[in-house]
This record gives structure tokens, C-alpha cells and sequence, in this order.
């Protein structure tokens, strides 16, 4: 204890030798030592109506104009609206038939329906109208029919 304060000490003694001496007369705030002011706000700013160039690191998708480019179709879009039609086709059976699955079986459904989305998705364009429409009914109809066989709803059911 004795040894901490008396390093506490000499660092106190240090700091107190090493101040520089207080100036007499005070500084004036817009002025350096030097007797240089600091340059204003639009100083620092650069020219006026020129920005500075935006930092991007190179095949950065914002050092390009427009929209980001959408991905190609996997498969053609009348393709992809039948394999989607027959997976629904596949819950529907399972549905009418009373298949309860178990929670393993629904998640591999689960994942074969969104791949099976995946193209639709694909090939629509969400900000037309009738194919956004045509969107949300083909999502919303898969989780439908998805939850019917989910093994929670299925044993609320009964």
C-alpha cells in the first residue's frame, strides 16, 4: 500500500514539474500560436458545387447506375408455375388424406416448397401490379397449406 502511494506521489510531482508556465496575456481563440486562424466551414468544404467522389471499393454494386441486376430465371417461368402447381398438389393429397407429419418431414416440405417458389420469384416482377398479385397468392397459398400440415396445427385440430 505504502509503494502505491508513493508512486501516486511522484506522478503528481512529475505532472506538476513537466505544466508549462501559464501565459500572462490570453490567446485569442481565432488564432493559433502561430497567429494562424483555422480555416472555416467552408474552407474545409472544397469549392462550391463540387462534391468530393464517393470511396467505393472496385465491382461495388453502388459504383454502378440503376438498379442492381436481377438473377436469371433457373428454370423458364411456365416451368416453374407447373412444379409449383404440382408441389401444392402434393400438400393437397397429403392434406385430404390425413397425413400427419412429423416435425423433420415438415421442414423438408417446407424447404421443397420455397425452392419451388424460388423460379416464380425469379421471373416475376414485383413492381407490376397483376405479377406482384400473381406473387403474393402463390406465397400465400404455400404457407397455407403448409401450416394445414404443420404438426402443431394438426394436433389442435383434433
Amino acid at each position: 500500500m505504502g509503494l502505491v502511494a508513493a508512486a501516486v506521489i511522484g506522478y503528481a510531482v512529475y505532472t506538476l514539474i513537466t505544466l508549462e508556465p501559464a501565459r500572462s496575456e490570453p490567446v485569442n481563440a481565432a488564432e493559433d500560436e502561430v497567429g494562424r486562424r483555422p480555416p472555416t466551414r467552408a474552407e474545409r468544404a472544397g469549392p462550391r458545387g463540387v462534391k468530393s467522389a464517393p470511396v467505393t471499393i472496385p465491382g461495388d454494386a453502388r459504383a454502378r447506375p440503376g438498379p442492381a441486376p436481377r438473377p436469371e430465371p433457373s428454370i423458364p417461368l411456365p416451368e416453374a408455375r407447373n412444379q409449383f402447381e404440382e408441389f401444392l398438389g402434393e400438400l393437397d393429397r397429403l392434406d385430404t388424406d390425413g397425413t400427419t407429419l412429423s416435425n423433420e418431414q415438415w421442414v423438408q416440405y417446407y424447404k421443397r416448397g420455397h425452392e419451388a417458389l424460388q423460379p416464380i420469384l425469379q421471373g416475376l416482377d414485383w413492381q407490376d401490379p397483376e405479377q406482384a398479385k400473381e406473387l403474393q397468392k402463390a406465397n400465400e397459398d404455400l404457407r397455407k397449406k403448409l401450416w394445414k400440415l404443420q404438426p402443431q396445427a394438426a394436433a389442435a385440430a383434433q
